[in-house]
């Protein structure tokens, strides 16, 4: 019997505390082993970052008692064996909720990759392809002149597993693999998915690291104005995120702490331009985002949440659906959770540079998440750019603080969304008040 198996049988016999029956439950729950190495301050395996292996169970679980209360908990790897203590702890933090979701029933759970083979077998100790990666940041950036270079690389494989009194039993493996990479503290960029990086993709963001790191390394001078500003696609879904994920959120809208209200949604409000749509799909193979469905068992899928630039539905579990009257959406469990396309743009990266006279490049970005999301206004510290002249991308770290409100953005004829290699979320160009930086 598995670990899920011996807990459900433990539930299923209606334990109880202080004569309070447990009635119902569900639980979500992850068994995974994983291995890592790193390079810190150009060593492999040194002491500041050794290589390491290490296993882990939990998740979450919900329990419905005997007197109407409801428990929203964790599970951990003691669960089993020390049963009595984690139901007692279960109990103690049990709650009334008149908006408590139901427990479904089973139900038809669509087929979704989630497993590579390759990423099992270096778990399993084939972990050539871990240290040669990391010896490849270390030679490419130091070719370009890095002097410090850190880097760090990392596979799982694991069993999820969700179970309910109801009879879900939904159990598949998967996997997940890291590699991310930074040159003297100027430049760094990073992959997650749930299969091992490609060559054409390891390749990419190497000798982006390697030569965006060169290009900052000299001091620039300041630009300001109202400019043209070009966000790569990391950037630019820290805006989708924050601005877009914040405010599609079911309990943000509900409890009315978002930019948008009910009665927008069920209105279809415009947002957005015309051409601009947004969704979420679980169903992406070997994606971070791909599950056959949600904790709670809602199946997975495709949800569209603003199309043409109308508001549709906001991201909703049981509770908030419920709340919302509204029917519940798959919900991506990592990367990415939110696809954004433009009918009317499909331009190439260079596309966003050619007609630009005086602009900036932006690599990073600081703040975010102090900013309110709700406005849609910011003002965020640009530690890494750099200036854009005649088309052309010049050498040299700019510094600054970019001023705009990103819902105005979203509405601007100006806005230019253009596809990047190997990523799924557009990088774009907005205009905004560039001020000089510290």
């Amino acid at each position: 019997m598995t670990f899920a198996d011996h807990l459900a049988a433990r539930l299923d016999r209606r334990p109880a505390v202080g004569g309070v029956e447990v009635v119902g439950w569900r639980f979500d729950l992850s068994d995974s082993r994983a291995i890592r190495a790193g390079l810190k301050d150009s060593r492999i395996g040194g002491p500041y970052d050794p290589p390491s292996v290490a296993a882990s169970i939990g998740g979450g679980i919900f329990v419905v008692w005997s007197d109407g209360l409801y428990t929203y908990g964790n599970v951990d790897a003691q669960a089993v064996e020390a049963f009595e203590a984690r139901l007692r702890a279960w109990r103690e933090s049990a709650f009334a909720d008149p908006y408590a979701p139901p427990l479904l029933p089973p139900a038809s759970y669509p087929a979704v990759e989630t497993f590579d083979p390759r990423v099992a077998a270096i778990v399993d100790g084939d972990t050539e392809l871990l240290f040669r990666l990391l010896q490849r940041a270390l030679e490419t950036c130091r070719a370009a002149g890095a002097r410090i270079v850190d880097a760090g690389v990392g596979a799982g494989v694991g069993t999820r597993c969700l179970c309910s009194s109801t009879g879900i039993w939904v159990s598949y493996q998967e996997t997940s693999f890291s590699y991310w990479a930074s040159a003297d503290d100027l430049y760094s960029r990073g992959y997650s998915k749930r299969r091992v990086i490609d060559e054409p993709e390891a390749e990419d963001l190497i000798q982006d690291v390697a030569m965006t790191s060169a290009a900052l390394r000299s001091e620039a001078p300041p630009l300001t104005g109202q400019l043209p500003v070009v966000l790569p696609p990391d950037e630019a879904e820290s805006f989708y995120s924050h601005y877009l994920g914040a405010n599609l959120a079911g309990s943000a809208v509900v409890n009315g702490h978002a930019a948008f209200t009910l009665d927008d949604f069920k209105n279809g409000k415009q947002v957005a331009r015309s051409d601009l749509d947004l969704w979420v799909d679980t169903l992406l193979p070997l994606e971070g985002a791909a599950t056959p469905a949600t904790s709670e068992g809602v199946p997975g899928g495709r949800t569209d949440l603003i199309t043409a630039g109308r508001l549709v539905t906001p991201l909703l579990d049981l509770k908030y659906a419920r709340r919302a009257g509204m029917a519940p959406t798959p919900l991506p469990r990592g990367g990415p959770a939110f696809l954004l396309r433009s009918r009317r743009d499909d331009l190439a990266p260079a596309d966003l540079l050619a007609d630009v006279e005086r602009g900036l490049y932006v690599y990073s970005l600081l703040g975010m998440h102090t900013q309110d999301a709700s406005s849609g206004s910011y003002s965020l510290v640009a530690p890494q750019a750099r200036a854009i002249l005649d088309g052309q991308l010049l050498d040299g770290k700019v510094k600054a603080v970019l001023a705009g409100n990103f819902f105005e953005h979203l509405r601007d004829e100006r806005t230019r969304f253009a596809r990047f290699p190997f990523e799924w979320n557009p990088g774009l160009r907005v205009h905004c008040t560039v001020s000089a930086g510290d």
